[in-house]
């Protein structure tokens, strides 16, 4: 499993894409006919600290644990230095906790959970991986159909094709018969009539771009941002942040402030604790040379030099630094130094 101490949350999913791509790869030169099934697990060592949960509105849960990672003794740097609510594997106190849930929560007894985990799996995913050697038998048509289906280039066959006087059913045979696709089903039939009219369509909005007028452009576009916006906000409003990633931003002025991470649509934002967007964050890529090659991608990005993972960094806007309590600007866990020739913390972002 892996451990956000090590990597971090918003980098485990990479890690778990990169070893699929390479195992993929590896697997497809082998030549032995094999079956393989793996799981990857994804997740923390989270702090077995219990939380209080009176007071918020919702039906309390007297098992409310806290999100942060542990660090020593199942518990956070917060809850090893004060923890008045004791802990989830642990009865909880009659007088300090139980007199008061109760109260709201008819039968507190029975609710009260001590079997918990010390680590917490947020992705959970099964692969099983299959070779044939058998491809070219005619037993395995159905199978050799399926691939046949995966080599069809759309684009460099269509545009040798007279579309304009054939059907979709013509269109199809023509495909079939060029890659020596046999013996298909319905489906597949089906499945390759929907890609062509798919690609007919792709083509016919290029030709069309080029007579669509700038100013309709910019309007569709304003509307597809707004649209996206609203939705945005709209699921920022059910979130729970007990359940995301925390860390601390330190300003050079001496302020702070614990922020949230919220990862929507292939973007991340940074929330205060009042679920307003403050700011950003992004994969560093250094486009002003500040960090050597070597600790570099082709593509600028930075790495962290022992583990190779990329290096993110926060940004906090003017308009997001109003809402906490620090300056406007560009946060990180590591800096390069000139001097020593290598990353230094800068205390400036912390994870929890």
């Amino acid at each position: 499993m892996l451990h956000i101490n090590e990597y971090g949350v918003n980098n485990q999913l990479k890690i778990v894409e990169i070893f699929i791509k390479t195992f993929e790869k590896n697997f497809n030169a082998n030549k032995l006919g094999i079956k393989i099934k793996f799981n990857i697990l994804c997740g923390y060592d989270r702090c077995m600290a219990r939380v209080w949960d009176l007071n918020k509105g919702h039906r309390p849960d007297i098992n409310k644990r806290c999100c942060r990672t542990s660090c020593a003794l199942n518990l956070c740097k917060l809850h090893l230095k004060k923890n008045p609510h004791g802990r989830v594997d642990e009865y909880p106190s009659q007088k300090n906790l139980i007199s008061f849930y109760k109260d709201k929560v008819k039968d507190i007894y029975s609710e009260i959970n001590l079997k918990h985990k010390p680590y917490y799996i947020f992705k959970s995913k099964s692969y099983i991986k299959k070779k044939d050697l058998n491809l070219n038998l005619k037993k395995n048509n159905e199978y050799n159909s399926k691939m046949s289906l995966e080599i069809i280039d759309y684009k460099k066959t269509l545009d040798n094709i007279d579309k304009d006087e054939l059907s979709s059913d013509d269109i199809a045979k023509i495909i079939t018969d060029k890659y020596g696709i046999k013996n298909i089903t319905i489906g597949e039939k089906k499945e390759i009539i929907k890609n062509i009219k798919k690609y007919n369509k792709l083509t016919d909005s290029n030709k069309k771009k080029n007579i669509v007028k700038n100013f309709k452009q910019k309007k569709s576009k304003k509307i597809k941002i707004k649209y996206s916006k609203k939705n945005l906000l709209n699921e920022i409003k059910k979130l729970d942040t007990s359940v995301l990633e925390s860390i601390q931003l330190n300003d050079l002025e001496g302020g702070a402030c614990e922020v949230y991470i919220y990862d929507f649509n292939n973007s991340s934002y940074i929330l205060n604790s009042h679920k307003k967007i403050v700011g950003t964050m992004k994969e560093w890529i250094d486009e002003e040379g500040e960090v050597p090659e070597a600790y570099k991608t082709n593509d600028n990005q930075v790495l962290v030099p022992k583990t190779g993972i990329p290096m993110s960094e926060i940004i906090i806007s003017e308009s997001g630094a109003m809402y906490c309590n620090i300056k406007e600007d560009t946060y990180r866990e590591y800096d390069y130094n000139d001097n020593l020739e290598s990353f230094t913390k800068t205390n400036r972002l912390i994870r929890f």
